[in-house]
């Protein structure tokens, strides 16, 4: 509907697109839920560019995605991506960047890079430890 009233290429039509793969995600209809945020995706970085919080959103959203069906290699670079647009936009006292840094380890974890994990981990509690 959104996208009837306002064009597939605006800012609105992209919320929705998020909105809608969302609600497909915690219904686990997960290939219904990865076509529309790659949709969603697509509009945010033709719109907003490829720097854009609102992009980074959209590619955590599908990390978060990949990640919950195993597909970790999808996940990896899309969680690189909005940890870099979340540092360079918020700074590092943000708690989105903090957020892709948990996701980051988390995977790590999963893939068994412990190693990679625990550095993660490290970076955490430094920064953690800088505010107090």
């Amino acid at each position: 509907m959104q996208g009837k009233v306002c064009g597939q290429e605006h800012p609105d039509y992209a919320n929705s697109l998020g909105n809608l793969a969302n609600l497909y995600y915690c219904m686990g209809i997960y290939e219904k839920s990865e076509k529309i945020y790659l949709e969603c995706k697509r509009v945010r970085e033709k719109l907003l560019g490829d720097k854009h919080p609102y992009f980074a959103e959209c590619s955590s959203n599908l990390a978060s995605l990949y990640f919950d069906i195993g597909n970790y290699e999808k996940a990896e670079p899309l969680l690189y991506i909005a940890k870099k647009i979340w540092e360079i936009s918020y700074g590092k006292e943000h708690p989105h960047y903090a957020t892709s840094l948990n996701n980051l380890g988390n995977l790590y974890f999963k893939m068994g890079n412990y190693e990679k994990a625990g550095t993660i981990s490290y970076r955490i509690e430094r920064n953690l430890g800088e505010r107090s």
